[in-house]
C-alpha cells in the first residue's frame, strides 16, 4: 500500500479501503490531505472537511481501525483539534510511552533490556531445569 503523498491536493477525494486487496490512503496520506485543506481553507474549514471524510469510513476499514494506534497519527489528531482517536488507543499509546520512558530511565539496563531480559529468563530456566533434574534423581 503506497503513500499517495505528492499527488494529494485539496481537491483530492479520500481513497477508502474496500474489500480484498486494494489500494487506499495510508495514515500519512490523511495527514497530507489535511495539510492541503488547511492551505486552501484554513484550519476550521479544513477540520470540518477532513473530519467528515474520516468519519465516513466504515468501522472495518483499515485506516479507521489502525491509524488511531499510530503515535504520529494520534499526535496529529490532537495537534489539529480533530479529537482523540478513542480511549482504548489513548490508553495503549500511553502505556507504550510509559514503558519506553521507564526503561530509558533505567540507564544501561533500559538500553540493553532487549537482550538482557531474554538472557536472564533462559538462564533462570536452565537453573530451574537443573534443580528439578537433581530432585528427581
Amino acid at each position: 500500500m503506497p503513500d499517495y503523498g505528492q499527488n494529494i491536493t485539496w481537491q483530492s477525494q479520500p481513497d477508502y479501503d474496500g474489500w480484498g486487496n486494494d489500494e487506499y490512503w495510508s495514515c500519512t496520506d490523511w495527514i497530507i490531505w489535511h495539510g492541503r485543506l488547511k492551505e486552501k481553507y484554513g484550519s476550521s474549514e479544513a477540520n470540518l472537511l477532513w473530519k467528515s471524510a474520516w468519519d465516513a469510513q466504515d468501522d472495518w476499514e483499515s485506516n479507521a481501525n489502525w491509524c488511531k494506534y499510530e503515535p504520529m497519527f494520534n499526535k496529529f489528531l490532537k495537534e489539529n483539534e480533530l479529537g482523540s482517536s478513542n480511549l482504548v488507543a489513548d490508553a495503549a499509546l500511553g502505556v507504550s510511552a510509559l514503558g519506553t520512558s521507564a526503561l530509558k530511565g533505567l540507564g544501561w539496563f533500559g538500553r540493553n533490556a532487549g537482550w538482557v531480559i531474554p538472557t536472564a529468563l533462559i538462564g533462570a530456566g536452565l537453573v530451574y531445569a537443573i534443580k528439578i533434574r537433581k530432585l528427581l534423581k
